[in-house]
């Protein structure tokens, strides 16, 4: 079956950015307060970390 290649529209290409922005901005909020609390943990920041860096691919791959 053939796929659709459609664009999105202006509304759904603003909620898909916003919640990129969001989710970003939780993952660094998330490392200051463990790092903050003296809980870093070195496993977890680096997941959170990768996760990050997933996310700015993603950015480069978009915008």
């Amino acid at each position: 079956m053939p796929s659709l290649n459609r664009t999105p529209n202006e509304k759904e290409l603003e909620k898909l950015v916003s919640i990129y922005l969001r989710a970003e901005t939780a993952i660094i909020n998330e490392i200051g307060r463990l790092r903050s609390q003296g809980l870093v943990d070195y496993h977890a920041v680096a997941a959170l970390e990768r996760v990050q860096a997933i996310l700015r691919q993603m950015e480069s791959d978009c915008w």
